[in-house]
């Protein structure tokens, strides 16, 4: 308690709301005589919205008008953005709680085709491709997944691009392929 009675932390102490929702404390005053008065106080942390500019491609070839949205833990819709004609999009958040980018529909810019399947990626990814949604719809299996698809050497999945490496392009291209024929089926 600072000498005016205000309340405060530590200087180079701050909390965070990720790690710390409240605080429990207890203040204890002393008067003149050396009488003690003490009081528990729960002290909620507020959780400060963060902005985020997220930028990305959405590749099945470059895909052209697809609707690009990122999602929080629950699904719901926090930006949207439509790519350009290199899959290019933009997000602007007002918070940086999103986990997902789901991209739909569009048109490949490389064969005219119209995109039927749903892409997905998580949270930092910068290419949504049939790769980052089999990653993304894997879960706790991810990394076994990941081995067996057999991309090249020193493919980084969240920041390679599949089109520029022809091994992944194959691949790639085959993954989408095989989930435009499930959702054909559905």
């Amino acid at each position: 308690i600072s000498s005016d009675g205000v309340l405060k932390l530590k200087d180079g102490v701050s909390l965070d709301f990720d790690s710390t929702e409240s605080l429990d404390i207890v203040v204890t005053a002393i008067d003149a005589d050396g009488a003690t008065f003490s009081k528990a106080f729960t002290i909620s942390v507020n959780n400060l919205a963060v902005p985020e500019t997220i930028e990305g491609t959405v590749v099945d070839g470059y895909v052209s008008g697809s609707e690009v949205k990122l999602l929080d833990a629950d699904g719901n819709v926090l930006a949207t953005s439509t790519t350009d004609s290199l899959g290019r999009f933009t997000l602007e958040a007002s918070d940086s709680i999103g986990t997902r980018i789901v991209a739909e529909g569009g048109v490949d810019t490389s064969t005219g085709e119209t995109v039927t399947v749903t892409l997905s990626a998580i949270k930092g990814s910068s290419y949504v491709s049939a790769l980052t949604t089999l990653i993304d719809q894997a879960g706790t299996d991810a990394e076994i997944v990941l081995t067996n698809l057999g991309l090249p050497s020193g493919f980084d999945l969240s920041t390679s691009n599949p089109l520029e490496n022809l091994e992944a392009q194959k691949i790639n291209a085959s993954l989408i392929n095989i989930m435009a024929l499930g959702e054909a089926l559905l």
